[in-house]
């Protein structure tokens, strides 16, 4: 019996559709539902499921797409510098940017669903007026140094030569015999020396090489020069409260997996804030199922300012968390979009943890602690307070063999629990080895083998202790990690 054939008018039904959609990606359903406004309702009808969702100050990263908004200055007339057209190569200026192309180190008015996650450092603003100064006494310097470095250059091709038309074997001179009839031996004295004449030859070759060298400091010094111009301009023109030199706009850049890249632009008439929540309410606004998150950051830049804008109501399930800033502040505001919010992270990351974000309950019970560089806490003292704990430590405050000492005493006079798991990665193979040495030396009962050392402890356990090259970036070669880990006695 011949199969029936599928009738291709016919359409799917509505669940149907919504069974179909779930089986996609998150980033292919948005594209779908942009080609295909029909099926918007029910694609935000499906629950979506995304592996990672990171944001930054630039955008976002959803699973393995970037999502850039950005401003672009385009100077009005006249050629712009390098650091206004190298703008478009990034994306934009990743921050909001005055008339005159200054950086606005602020943020416009939160609205509902914003979550605020570190402010800008004021000691980084600019002082105009100082500013000012320093532009204009730099304009001095560089001016000075390309008349210094131009007169340089014609002293140097000025100057006679010391050793002219010299044959590349001064011994093997071709002369005729009509020509040898009269010359006079020459007194021994009289001869160059062959080592003289090499002099020469260097000489030669190093004024050509130092001409290279200081046209080269010429186009840079130019380069320069004209940058430092610009810029005097512009502190002019805003301290003057003169017309601006650029038109602005924002630039969406979209780069797939696969490196395929989407660029569009438009007027820079709103805030980079207001854009970046217009573009996040597009594609996770109006939905009603809850959507499930492995893994969510929230990263600024050293310094720098970050606020996450989402859908106003939205609800998330979250697996593993990580962010900049205070952290406790950081996990209350957050709360609010937790479907479960009092449920422990699988993992929690940090780049900003203090002492006192230990007693906070979602640290106290996240299953794994993650401390990225890290400089703002005692690791020591940290471990002590978070006991029983899988901690890892990546990079931040250089320990020393005391201190992993310290970790090890700690572990032993607690009597750390099964399970109790210690990572810490750090510059330095012979930094890392010299610890354990000192592990060995001041510890009883030691078991010493290739790489490990074994310690034992009351209650049938046991403290492993290991290194290892990290294993996370093979390439970064110049890292090491050491592991503590409590486990059963393997004797029994």
């Amino acid at each position: 019996m011949l199969a029936a054939i599928p009738d291709m008018d016919r359409r799917l039904s509505y669940g149907s559709l919504k069974c179909v959609l779930q089986k996609f990606k998150a980033n292919f359903r948005f594209r779908l539902a942009e080609r295909l406004p029909e099926i918007r309702c029910a694609e935000k009808a499906v629950p979506l499921y995304i592996d990672k969702f990171t944001f930054a100050e630039e955008g976002f990263k959803l699973n393995n797409t970037e999502y850039q908004l950005g401003v672009i200055c385009q100077v009005r007339d006249g050629p712009a510098q390098k650091t206004f057209i190298g703008q478009a190569q990034y994306g934009g200026h990743p921050r909001d940017i005055d008339r005159f192309g200054y950086e606005i180190r602020s943020f416009t008015e939160l609205t509902p669903g914003d979550i605020f996650v570190q402010d800008y450092n004021p000691q980084m603003d600019a002082d105009d007026d100082l500013e000012f100064e320093t532009t204009e006494e730099s304009l001095l310097i560089q001016q000075n140094r390309l008349i210094a470095l131009e007169k340089e250059k014609i002293e140097l091709e000025h100057a006679p030569e010391e050793v002219e038309n010299i044959p590349e074997n001064p011994m093997e001179l071709d002369l005729s015999e009509e020509d040898l009839i009269g010359i006079e031996p020459e007194e021994e004295d009289d001869l160059m020396d062959p080592d003289q004449v090499e002099r020469g030859r260097d000489q030669v070759l190093s004024r050509k090489e130092q001409l290279e060298k200081i046209n080269i400091s010429i186009i840079y010094a130019k380069t320069l020069l004209a940058y430092i111009e610009f810029d005097l301009e512009r502190n002019r023109r805003k301290r003057d409260n003169l017309p601006s030199l650029f038109d602005f706009f924002i630039q969406f850049t979209k780069t797939s997996p696969d490196g395929t890249v989407y660029i569009e632009r438009f007027n820079y008439d709103k805030s980079l804030m207001a854009a970046r929540k217009y573009l996040i309410c597009k594609l996770l606004g109006n939905r009603k199922p809850v959507m499930k998150i492995k893994s969510l950051g929230f990263w600024a830049r050293p310094g720098g300012g970050l606020v996450i804008s989402l859908p106003e109501g939205i609800k998330l399930d979250v697996q593993n968390f990580g962010t900049s800033g205070n952290l406790s502040d950081v996990l209350e505001r957050v709360e609010p979009v937790l479907e479960y919010p009092n449920r422990p992270f699988n993992l929690l990351t940090s780049d900003s943890l203090r002492l006192e974000d230990a007693q906070n309950p979602k640290v106290q019970n996240a299953e794994v602690l993650v401390l990225s560089d890290n400089w703002d806490v005692d690791y020591i003292a940290l471990c002590r307070e978070v006991q029983n704990k899988n901690i890892v430590i990546f990079l931040g405050q250089e320990m020393q063999p005391l201190e992993y000492g310290l970790l090890v005493e700690d572990l032993i006079e607690t009597k750390g629990t099964v399970g109790t798991f210690y990572e810490i990665t750090q510059t330095g193979e012979d930094k890392t080895k010299e610890a354990m040495r000192f592990i060995a030396a001041h510890f009883e009962n030691v078991v010493m083998r290739e790489s490990l050392i074994i310690i034992p402890l009351s209650h049938q356990l046991q403290l492993n202790v290991s290194c290892e090259p990290y294993l996370m970036d093979p390439s970064l070669v110049h890292l090491w990690t050491m592991k503590m880990e409590v486990v059963q006695n393997q004797k029994n």
